[in-house]
């Protein structure tokens, strides 16, 4: 990684001074600093002149920290200077404060108050609490609302718009050509009809304005021959010319002269824009010559820097990617920030994979003409955000990408489509895996009954336990977003895994990761298994009844590998106590898991591992001249020692630990004796 120079909080404060006095010539400026523990930060004020954002952007650069108040993490930023070296500015933040004179707010607040039909109102200057800077404020009135705002409030976030600067001391900026014919463009992903005006300026506007235009067509031409304007609309004066005043919702659509002829002019285009109807692309720039080609040398230099501009990425994407955040207890919150984090990854991918393609476009000589000013990660990242149509003027981005001789909006399309060519098609676009993580977030924000994803540590021991043999058929029948499942088939990628799950959302997870999904209910699944391991839903004793059912499906001498809840080990209930006794009648072995095991998964209940095993079956045939007993007592049955050959194995599965066994828990508990009394497997 480059060395990265450090520049004081006061050093930062000089560049400020002199980037805002290049950019905002005769405004005053004041410039301070401020010192506090662990940080700086700068404080600009001036009085009317450029606007708030028109500040920001020139003095953004200078801030060398962000802070999230989301995650309460503040993050150092770094720059590139122009010699491309690193840079830190010791200004944490620069805050912007712009005061108003009376004499800048009362044409304001006039224009605002005719428009809202308010009567006059007395506008004093103050003097602010350093008694530097005047701030008029309204005398009278103050109260009085517009909409949800006081006629004050609303005054003052008009004047925030209105930049003294541009009008006093800038002529106006001059429009891109519209070239000769109305054609559509964009502005942030809408579509806008563009005019051509006599001057070689252009008249752009929307669909909605586009309707209030066909609306008051007759006023518009009224207006543009110098006729009777009708009732329906207005006339405002501004700045010594005449502006037509149409209806257009909340804010009024205003224009000139100039711009109603050409709504005249192409009056069709108009009508076929509201309609949908084609217009003609704007006409096509002649293609600019190819620069020439750059020595080898030179390519393999700027090949070398964008390379180490993609690896200075990688600890950044990996922070993101996994952040510290997601070792904390999950909550909503939390869940929120990790998944804007990994958003953030992703974008930061893109930039990335962007970086090392220009890298091995420049190292094999396949680098476009039009690439070919590309030097920066920012100028990369611009071109990746901006729109396909981009409007900017006097911005930041705008003016590196100049430097890279990308000097309007059409240049940057064609630079932002050659730089996409190079790209995969898959850059940007979400993997399997980020959208299977996207899936187990909303998961967990959800909350579904029963789901807490079990932690690695426990998956490892409950595969240690469940001894899994190459070829068995295994089970896991609450299977969630598949952490069991993926370590078996990941451990054991011979067996024969199978897995059940009955949330549709968790259901789309195991579809991802490709698992075998057999069934949704596993309290109504048929089969025969040799392992079943499984984290089942504590609700309601549904433990217990996973289990049982488990221990049911299993071949002899399978085995069943569960959590369950500590409370099947000490609760009162029938459900419990009948329980324990078919473990003791099998035979088990448990191991408590220590508390907090499944914190990170949302829930702090006690819990612990249980291993049965599944009696092996030896049928044998029964044993000759066996000499008859006492009858029983009546409707007593003994079971015989040995099982007769002739039994069916479903009868004989059940007198053996199914679900409705016969002597679960060493004691009888309920059947059909019609379906028993021919045996020869009981004596009476």
């Amino acid at each position: 990684m480059a060395e990265t120079l450090y520049i004081s909080a006061v050093d930062t404060a000089k560049l400020v001074r002199k980037d805002l006095k290049a950019a905002f010539p005769g405004i005053k400026f004041s410039v301070r600093t401020d010192t506090y523990s662990m940080g700086a930060s700068i404080d600009i004020h001036w009085q009317d002149g450029p606007t708030a954002d028109e500040v920001q952007k020139v003095v953004a650069r200078y801030e060398g920290s962000r802070f999230d108040g989301m995650t309460d993490y503040k993050e150092n930023v770094y720059q590139t200077d122009e010699q491309g070296r690193r840079v830190h500015y010791g200004s944490d933040y620069i805050h912007t404060h712009r005061h108003y004179s009376a004499a800048f707010l009362e044409p304001v607040a006039r224009q605002v108050a005719k428009d809202w039909g308010i009567e006059t109102f007395n506008l004093v200057d103050r003097r602010s609490w350093d008694d530097k800077w005047d701030d008029a404020y309204i005398e009278r009135d103050y109260t009085q609302k517009i909409g949800d705002c006081t006629f004050a409030d609303y005054v003052l976030h008009e004047a925030a718009s209105v930049s003294a600067y541009r009008r006093d001391h800038q002529p106006a900026p001059q429009p891109e050509p519209a070239g000769d014919a109305p054609h559509i463009s964009s502005y942030k992903g809408n579509p806008i009809l563009v005019l051509p005006l006599e001057d070689g300026r252009a008249f752009k506007f929307g669909l909605t304005k586009a309707q209030a235009l066909l609306e008051h067509l007759e006023a518009v031409r009224a207006f543009a021959e110098g006729g009777v304007i009708p009732t329906s609309v207005d006339i405002e004066m501004y700045n010594g010319a005449e502006l037509l005043v149409l209806p257009n919702g909340h804010y009024p659509f205003k224009f000139g002269k100039s711009k109603a002829q050409a709504v005249i002019q192409h009056a069709a285009a108009v009508e076929a824009f509201v309609s949908g109807d084609t217009l003609p692309e704007p006409p096509q720039p002649p293609t600019p010559p190819e620069p020439p080609a750059p020595s080898r040398e030179e390519a393999e230099q700027r090949a070398a820097r964008f390379q180490e501009l993609g690896n200075n990425l990688a600890e950044k994407i990996e922070a993101k990617r996994n952040p510290a955040i997601a070792q904390l207890p999950p909550t909503r919150r939390r869940m929120s920030i990790i998944e804007s984090m990994r958003l953030d990854a992703r974008a930061l991918e893109e930039v990335q994979a962007a970086l090392y393609a220009l890298a091995d476009a420049w190292q094999e000589g396949t680098i476009p003409g039009i690439l070919q000013g590309l030097r920066d990660k920012t100028q990369v990242e611009h071109l990746l955000r901006m729109p396909s149509a981009p409007e900017f003027r006097d911005t930041q981005a705008f003016k590196r990408m100049q430097r890279a001789g990308l000097g309007d909006s059409r240049a940057c399309a064609a630079a932002k489509e050659a730089l996409q060519q190079l790209l995969s098609p898959d850059i940007g676009q979400p993997t399997v895996e980020e959208e299977i993580r996207r899936l187990e977030m909303e998961a967990r924000l959800i909350k579904i009954p029963g789901y807490f994803p079990t932690p690695e540590p426990v998956v490892e021991r409950l595969l240690r336990l469940a001894n899994i043999l190459p070829g068995e058929r295994v089970l896991e029948p609450s299977a969630g977003n598949g952490n069991i499942a993926d370590a078996i088939r990941a451990q054991h990628p011979e067996a024969d895994l199978e897995v059940i799950e009955i949330s549709p959302d968790l259901r789309e997870i195991l579809e991802l990761k490709g698992h075998n999904l057999v069934a949704y209910d596993f309290t109504n699944h048929a089969g025969e298994y040799d392992t079943v391991v499984m984290n089942p839903p504590f609700e309601n004793g549904q433990d217990i009844d996973h289990v049982r059912r488990a221990f049911y499906l299993l071949k002899p001498g399978g085995r069943v590998v569960a959590i369950m809840s500590e409370g099947v080990f000490f609760r009162k209930d029938r459900q419990a106590t009948e329980f324990r006794g078919f473990l003791q009648d099998f035979g088990y072995e448990a191991q408590r898991l220590p508390a907090g095991t499944f914190m990170q998964s949302g829930t702090m209940v006690a819990s612990r591992i249980v291993v049965l095993e599944k009696p092996a079956l030896r049928v044998q045939p029964a044993a000759p001249q066996i000499q008859p007993e006492p009858a029983p007592a009546p409707r007593e049955m003994v079971l015989a020692h040995t099982a007769p050959a002739d039994v069916p194995a479903e009868q004989l599965h059940l007198l053996t630990g199914g679900d409705n066994a016969i002597f679960g828990n060493g004691r009888r508990t309920y059947f059909d004796e019609e379906y028993w009394k021919d045996l020869p497997l009981f004596k009476s």
